[in-house]
This record gives C-alpha cells, sequence and structure tokens, in this order.
C-alpha cells in the first residue's frame, strides 16, 4: 500500500512540473524583432492595410499590435475632439479633430424650451416652437419632427403627453360605448361632453362612471344614434 501511495504520489509531482514548464513557455514574451526589421516592417505597413487581401479582421489586428489604448476627450459645447494615443512602443502623440456633425450638442436654450413644452407638443409642433425662437440643431439647421426625436432621446426630453390618467380618445369612447365617433364628437362640438385638446390634435375625455352612465343614456333619448349604431352594425353606410 505505501509503495502505491508513494508511485501515485511521483506521478503526480511529475504532471504538476510538466503543467508548470508548459504555462513557463506561454508566458513567456517572445524575442522583439530586430531594429532592421522593426524598420522594415513600418515602411511596409501602408502597403499591407491597403492591400485588397487584407480583411478588416487583419486591419484590427494590426492596430492592437501597434496601439495600446486610444483616449477621448471631449469638453461640452466644443467643436473638436482630442485623442491621445498610446502607442506599443511606450510612446505616445494627442491628435486634435472636428467633432462630427452627429455628435454636435444641440443649444442649451433648445434643451430648455423642449423640456418645457415637449410633453404638450409632438415633435412637429415642437419644431415650429423652435424654429419660431430662432434657434438650430447643434448642426446649425432648422428643426423638423426628426431633428426633434433625436433631441428628445438624446436628452432625455419627456414626449407628449396624449392622454392623462383616466381619458379616453374619442375612437376609445366611441368603442366603449357602441357608436360612431361622429356621435362623440358631435357631443363635444356642442359642448355636451367635456373634452380637452392633446398634443397630437385629438381629443383627451375624462370618462368616469358617472360620464359613461350619463353617456348611455344620452344614447338610450336618442333614436338618431340608435339608427346610426344599428347601420353600423349591419355593415350599411353611417
Amino acid at each position: 500500500m505505501a509503495r502505491s501511495l508513494e508511485r501515485r504520489w511521483e506521478e503526480k509531482l511529475r504532471d504538476l512540473a510538466d503543467a508548470e514548464r508548459e504555462l513557463a513557455c506561454q508566458m513567456s514574451e517572445p524575442e522583439l524583432p530586430s531594429r532592421a526589421e522593426l524598420e522594415a516592417l513600418a515602411a511596409d505597413f501602408p502597403r499591407l492595410w491597403a492591400a485588397p487581401t487584407t480583411s478588416d479582421k487583419e486591419r484590427k489586428r494590426l492596430l492592437r499590435t501597434l496601439v495600446g489604448d486610444v483616449t477621448l476627450t471631449s469638453e461640452p459645447g466644443a467643436d473638436q475632439l482630442r485623442i491621445g494615443i498610446r502607442w506599443r512602443s511606450g510612446a505616445s502623440e494627442e491628435l486634435v479633430t472636428q467633432r462630427p456633425q452627429a455628435w454636435r450638442r444641440a443649444p442649451q436654450s433648445a434643451v430648455e424650451l423642449s423640456r418645457r413644452l415637449g410633453p404638450d407638443r409632438t415633435d412637429a409642433e415642437l419644431a415650429a416652437e423652435l424654429n419660431r425662437a430662432g434657434l438650430k440643431t447643434g448642426a446649425g439647421r432648422s428643426f423638423d419632427a426628426a431633428a426633434v426625436n433625436w433631441l428628445r432621446f438624446a436628452y432625455q426630453i419627456e414626449r407628449p403627453r396624449l392622454l392623462a390618467p383616466g381619458e379616453l380618445n374619442v375612437k376609445g369612447v366611441a368603442e366603449l360605448l357602441g357608436i360612431t365617433p361622429n356621435a362623440v364628437y358631435d357631443w363635444i362640438s356642442r359642448g355636451k361632453l367635456a373634452a380637452r385638446r392633446t398634443a397630437g390634435r385629438g381629443f383627451g375625455v375624462p370618462f368616469t362612471p358617472e360620464v359613461e352612465q350619463a353617456a348611455k343614456q344620452w344614447i338610450a333619448n336618442s333614436n338618431h344614434i340608435k339608427r346610426r349604431t344599428q347601420n353600423v352594425a349591419a355593415g350599411g353606410a353611417v
């Protein structure tokens, strides 16, 4: 038993030694090429980079071989970006470039006006308000709906509140009561049904149980609405 344990112990020690040697080989850094070889590689780099046989994946590997890390520095409101490059050789340098138009910040006045009016305006309406105020996008262009949509996303500006809690739009009221939207518009135009204009130029109707009960009574007392409802149900013209 003792000899068997000793033999197994020696085998494990040999395995450990082999594993340590293999790990040491993997961790050892390869010998650096000579200066002449490095200069030759550097001179050949543009040709290798531009060669049609060089894939994008290989270009990324070339960059990782040369560049240690890159740091981008941007100042709020500035039109320039500073790019710090640390090369594998230990050298470092800084480049300054113009900020791409897509990165340009919107004027603070445009952001503040959008925050104030945004919850009550559609994108097109808010664009019109910004243009009336003489404000421009970060790229110096007039605002349109697409630019306002991006502004909301970039600056977390609240989107329009079309319906408040407890409200229904005209279509929702009509579907709930089983009548046509025209009947609901008629009630609103005559002041019979309270409603407010939403940011999307529709109506928000506070539809409480009391309003619903009153609306059902109006339907029951109106032969016109009854006939219209029956025509719709039968697939006839409204």
